[in-house]
Parts: C-alpha cells; structure tokens; sequence
C-alpha cells in the first residue's frame, strides 16, 4: 500500500491472517508491523490458525498484536487468559480454534450484525407470544 499513490488514510486496524505461504518473517518487528505503523495504522494484530505453527517465535503464540506510538510498534502482553486487548474496536480478541472472536470490556461474546438481529428478532418473538397469552387469558 503506497501512501503518496493513495490519499485515503490508514485503517485503524489491521489483522493479517498467517498460512504457510506468509511466512515467519512477516511479522518481525522490522517487517510489517514497523511498515503499518510509518502509514498510520493504530493497530495491527496477526493470527496464525495453522495446526504447525507459521510463526518460531518460541512463545507459542498464535495471536500477536501491535500498537503504535509516534509510528513505532510496541508488541502488545496479552492477559492471563492469551487474550490481547485493542483500544481502536474495545474489545478483547481471542483465539478460537482457527477462527478470532471479539469479547467486549465485561466479557461478553461480541455478536455479528447477523447474529445480533437474530437474537432481537427472537426476543421479539417471545415477548410477542407473551402478549398474545395474556391477552387470550383475559378474553377467557
């Protein structure tokens, strides 16, 4: 991504999902954290969801994130649980088999547009029913 070529500024964050053909060398420090960060990038976060991990970073980890101070990546500690913590979306990420999951400041599973609607539409439905009831209770 070339800043001068393209005026429109930076995502706030940016997730990279690692496979095989990524390699270990992408995210060293010098590489593409250091690179987001010079344009403008807030945050980036990797997740490797390999069975062999991509990354030999003797740690382990499979969730890896940066946040950036005058341009500068400062890797980010996770929690006691391996959870990682972005101010840009307020909300944990956490590894979930091979797939990244959002929980919010409490701890509580974030939901996609989908699923948020889906469980509106269904206490929508129940208290609709709960309504229906009564109201056939008193007209007995």
């Amino acid at each position: 991504w070339d800043m001068r070529r393209n005026q429109q500024p930076a995502p706030p964050v940016v997730f990279e999902i690692s496979s095989s053909s990524t390699g270990a060398g992408d995210i060293a420090p010098d590489k593409k954290p250091a690179t987001y960060g010079r344009i403008g990038v807030k945050e980036y976060f990797a997740y490797d969801p390999s069975e062999k991990p991509v990354w030999k970073d003797g740690n382990n980890r499979r969730l890896r994130g940066w946040r950036y101070e005058q341009g500068k990546p400062i890797e980010l500690e996770s929690d006691g649980r391996g959870w990682l913590w972005s101010e840009q979306l307020q909300s944990w990420l956490v590894e979930a088999g091979h797939l990244l999951v959002l929980y919010d400041i409490n701890g509580q599973l974030r939901l996609t547009e989908k699923e948020a609607l889906e469980q509106r539409l269904a206490k929508f439905e129940s208290r609709l029913k709960q309504l229906e009831d009564q109201a056939k209770n008193q007209s007995q």
